[in-house]
């Protein structure tokens, strides 16, 4: 009720859903395995005079799940009639440059929630005590500049999380009085489109598609290298044999030159005694 605590964590994928209210709150957070989700949620969800409920989310680089198993997840639940107040994407810095799982993440909020929603879309930066202050300040700003520069003209805005309790319950305090809303995804739904079919779906499809891709140019590349090594150890083989062959015809060559010598020296022999006996008649060899 309001004026208790009762700011919860939702797993949709391990629980039901939570019983809605008028005075109920959802906020979404969602981001790449390994982004802090879970600290952020368990620390900040006491939050007093409204009820919050905090969604955890897979991510889809999750390696427990497919894709579409994520999807089937997400779907499942903004089906169940939730009207989210806010999305919340975490992204760390300690993970280097934006990489492929933050892309894909990124790129699965602006499908689900469509460009007219993501004024509720917060991003906010963690791990700030895993990199230097400049080196976070450095990427942040290539974050906005290169990756974000999109998702933020269209009305998200960014944060930091330093401290996961004052962070968390300062933004989630930002977002109280934000009208809940009806994602892009979930009028398509509503709308009798296809869960594959809509903007989302075939989002997580191309993305598969693009990926295999990729692996069957990696098995190409890890096939040529295997046929160049098996080619360059037939080559060996065969340079290995033709110079065990040209010994052998080396050391023949050798025994013939002394079997030569030796038929050398006995005509050489046979023509001294030859000189050595003349008497005018006739020798018969």
């Amino acid at each position: 009720m309001v004026g208790e605590v009762l700011g919860r964590l939702w797993k949709p994928w391990l629980d039901n859903p939570p019983e809605f209210s008028g005075e109920s709150i959802y906020i979404a957070v969602v981001g790449m395995t390994g982004a802090g989700k879970t600290t952020f949620i368990n620390k900040s969800t006491n939050v007093k005079i409204y009820q919050v409920n905090l969604i955890d989310t897979p991510g889809f680089d999750d390696t427990k799940m497919e894709e579409s198993h994520v999807l089937a997840i997400i779907t499942d639940y903004l089906k169940s009639g939730v009207r989210l107040s806010g999305i919340l994407y975490l992204h760390p810095l300690n993970r280097g440059r934006m990489g492929w799982a933050a892309t894909r993440n990124l790129g699965m909020i602006q499908n689900l929630v469509g460009p007219e929603n993501m004024k509720m879309v917060r991003l906010i930066t963690t791990m700030w005590d895993r990199v230097s202050p400049k080196d976070g300040q450095d990427e942040v700003e290539e974050l906005q500049e290169e990756f974000w520069s999109e998702i933020l003209a269209a009305g998200a805005k960014t944060d930091r999380c330093i401290d996961a309790t004052e962070d968390g319950k300062r933004i989630i305090r930002s977002i109280l009085k934000s009208p809940p809303v009806r994602l892009k995804f979930q009028k398509e739904i509503e709308n009798g489109v296809e869960p594959a079919a809509t903007a989302a779906g075939k989002f997580v499809a191309d993305k598969i598609v693009e990926l295999l891709g990729e692996r069957v140019k990696e098995i190409k590349v890890l096939q040529d290298q295997l046929a160049g090594l098996t080619c360059d150890r037939t080559k060996e083989a065969e340079r290995e044999r033709a110079s065990q062959e040209n010994l052998q015809k080396l050391n023949e060559a050798q025994e013939s030159i002394k079997d030569l010598k030796e038929e050398l020296r006995k005509l050489k022999e046979s023509v001294a005694d030859l000189e050595n006996s003349k008497s005018g008649g006739c020798i018969i060899l």
